[in-house]
């Protein structure tokens, strides 16, 4: 009699694939089971050990979530002195690596001084037996990480031939008082993931390191700067000083760009770089969004996913209305236009709805606006016309006076607006309502706001049979 060990791999897959997922932070749910069903059997070990590896977290915690009564470090500590030494083989099919090391050095214990010493003494042989590594989450903290280990960890990446880059890189350094300990980069090349996220109010030594760095990586397809707690942005122009070294241009496909600033002459000087993107975001920069879009134009670029704080821009409408076929818009409105009153708000989207939405109608299928307003009825039947819409976004300023009263005299007219607009949007799966938080927040709005809109939720699904999941934010 045939039983389970008997199945075909490729449905003892399927089934794993689909009792186990993995969370958008890396976790697999189901981790213990999958422990256990490793060890069966030698072909359930052959199965299970290429998923159950393929992620590694080396990020130090008090407490491991599978062993609550053993500090996280010790284990891995007894991770890393295993690959150190090759002592197993389970970690040659990890590809991705989450790494953080910071809490050794918050704090003043004798098992954690243990730690420290092992930690220097063995991650760069551990780093080097990761041989199958493409992709690392590193929470890099240069106030407390001592410049020794960082330097043993990017020359143990630079070892390996299959190491792609950093699908997140966050370098934190909060001692303005203090000059930053050295961060090279040069043993890094040939990456095509390069995504950096800096809290550092003087970042000066890192941004010519990520600079070097970007000319020596001429298959780079994915590129993302996000700074913070900076006196002042830096440029586009500074970071890619020394991109002119490449001999090719790169294939750049997805670029995002925060706090950092950008003007149309830094995109015309490198618009070779940029031939083959389809994804560009842009925040917290001056409002040239319109002129980059332009540029864009101008060269025939014609992107399938844009985000933005500064859309309200003549050209960035032109440049959207030139062309069809983007799949994802975000838009948010900018800082300093919080306090705008919402007719202006309502005008914008009826523009966005009624020019640029139906030329993507037949592709479009995720909208967010953090843009507070209703459109008008001849704006929401341009919205209606992308009928393969799957995740809608759309805002509230809660605390505006107009609304708590009408929610307070049983009037949801507002929210129903939207409610309706989902129902004709037959791909439609998640509603989104976002929240804006304006001095005049409070908490009292906010749950008012809540509680109203269950209601409509409870209430379309009874009567109306909506099926889409509704959500705030």
């Amino acid at each position: 009699m045939s039983g389970l060990q008997d199945l075909p791999v490729e449905i003892i897959l399927e089934i794993v694939n689909f009792t186990s997922t993995v969370s958008l932070t890396g976790y697999r749910f189901g981790f213990k089971e999958l422990c256990d069903l490793r060890l069966v059997s030698q072909h359930y070990n052959n199965i299970i050990s290429p998923i159950l590896f393929s992620t590694l977290r080396l990020e130090f915690r008090d407490a491991d979530n599978h062993q609550p009564s053993a500090p996280n470090y010790t284990r891995c500590q007894e991770i890393i002195k295993a690959l150190a030494t090759r002592s197993t083989t389970v970690f040659g099919h990890t590809k991705k690596l989450y790494l953080s090391t910071a809490i050794l050095y918050s704090a003043e214990r004798e098992d954690i001084s243990a730690a420290r010493a092992s930690l220097s003494d063995n991650i760069f042989d551990a780093m080097r037996g990761l041989k199958s590594l493409r992709t690392l989450h590193w929470k890099l903290d240069l106030s407390l990480d001592p410049e020794e280990v960082t330097a043993k960890i990017i020359h143990g990446l630079g070892t390996l031939s299959s190491f792609r880059g950093f699908e997140d890189l966050r370098i934190r350094f909060s001692s303005p008082f203090h000059e930053a300990p050295s961060f090279i980069l040069k043993p890094l090349s040939k990456l095509t993931v390069f995504r950096a996220y800096w809290e550092w109010r003087r970042p000066e030594q890192a941004i010519p390191e990520f600079a070097s760095l970007l000319s020596r990586c001429p298959e780079l397809t994915e590129l993302s700067f996000h700074s913070d707690l900076t006196r002042e942005n830096h440029t586009l122009h500074e970071i890619f000083s020394e991109v002119g070294k490449q001999e090719n241009p790169w294939k750049l496909k997805k670029l995002r760009l925060r706090g950092v600033t950008v003007t149309p002459g830094d995109i015309s000087a490198c618009i070779h770089h940029f031939k083959h993107l389809t994804s560009l975001g842009i925040y917290g920069t001056s409002t040239t969004f319109g002129g980059i879009c332009d540029i864009f134009h101008q060269n025939k670029i014609a992107l399938k996913d844009v985000s933005t704080d500064h859309p309200d821009d003549p050209l960035f409408f032109h440049y959207l209305s030139s062309y069809s076929g983007l799949t994802s818009l975000q838009l948010k409105v900018p800082p300093e236009s919080y306090h705008d009153n919402e007719i202006a708000h309502a005008t914008f989207l009826d523009e966005l709805f009624m020019q640029v939405i139906p030329n993507h109608a037949e592709t479009l299928e995720y909208l967010e606006l953090e843009w507070f307003g209703l459109p008008t009825t001849e704006g929401l039947a341009g919205l209606i016309k992308c009928q393969k819409l799957t995740k809608l976004q759309v805002s509230f300023d809660i605390s505006n006076e107009a609304l708590q009263r009408a929610l307070s005299e049983g009037d949801t007219s507002d929210l129903e607006t939207w409610f309706e607009a989902g129902l004709q949007l037959p791909s439609l799966t998640h509603l989104f309502f976002y929240r804006f938080k304006t001095p005049r927040y409070t908490t009292d709005s906010y749950y008012k706001f809540r509680r109203v809109l269950k209601e409509v939720e409870q209430r379309y699904r009874t009567e109306r049979g909506m099926k889409f999941r509704v959500d705030d934010r």
